[in-house]
């Protein structure tokens, strides 16, 4: 197995998540990286969705690696997308609070802006 997805696999079957973010900042933000944890990024708050992230983007590397982006942030908009609506995202970036909103029910909906190509 790939050095870098086994590392990737026991940081993100670590919990607490607090802890997880903490020792990715303290041990996986400035290791090499290989493209493929950015690949198929799988999201702790969307296990069933996948992100195809860049390496070179300091959150993509975090959300590669342990799962999740600004966990307080990412904890709120999964809790308020348990009631279901439309969200909508400006400043999108590449999505990520977006997928966690539409993947917490069919009933959600989406409307993501992103000026940056």
């Amino acid at each position: 197995m790939n050095r870098y997805i086994s590392n990737r696999t026991w940081l993100m079957n670590l919990k607490p998540m607090w802890l997880r973010e903490k020792l990715f900042w303290k041990l996986y933000l400035n290791q090499k990286t290989t493209l493929t944890l950015f690949e198929q990024a799988k999201l702790e708050f969307a296990p069933q969705v996948y992100l195809k992230l860049m390496p070179t983007d300091v959150s993509h590397k975090q959300i590669a690696y342990s799962g999740f982006y600004e966990l307080p942030v990412s904890r709120r908009i999964a809790k308020l997308a348990k009631a279901g609506g439309l969200m909508v995202d400006v400043v999108a970036n590449y999505g990520y609070y977006s997928c966690i909103w539409a993947a917490a029910g069919v009933n959600n909906r989406v409307v993501a802006f992103e000026a940056s190509p």
